[in-house]
């Protein structure tokens, strides 16, 4: 690849709105996204409580290994986002941006500028 170039990692395409790692070539200071998203869903999900995973219980799939494969969108789901946020806010976009006359999260509004 040509320096210079912006790189795009869809490597970590995963649910709850999809992170995507994305930066320019050789400049940390631009990277949006979270390249370990997956990884600390997974510490997340084994630090719960017993009343955090049944509240999201319907949004995460889990293989029958124990580890998390998938998270459904965050949106309109409080206690999906609230725990997603507990391990990515500010990493990565969640999904409660600016619309209309919304203000959003700040964290995700970042992420999208």
């Amino acid at each position: 690849m040509v320096s210079g170039n912006d790189v795009f990692d869809t490597s970590v395409l995963v649910g709850s709105g999809g992170n995507i790692t994305v930066q320019h070539w050789g400049n940390d200071s631009t990277r949006k996204g979270a390249p370990t998203y997956m990884q600390d869903a997974q510490i997340a999900w084994q630090n719960a409580s017993q009343d955090t995973r049944n509240a999201i219980q319907s949004a995460v799939i889990v293989n029958g290994e124990g580890r998390v494969v998938y998270i459904g969108p965050t949106k309109e789901n409080p206690p999906l986002e609230n725990w997603v946020r507990s391990f990515a806010n500010g990493k990565t976009y969640i999904g409660i941006g600016a619309w209309g006359d919304f203000k959003g999260d700040v964290n995700d509004n970042n992420q999208v500028s």
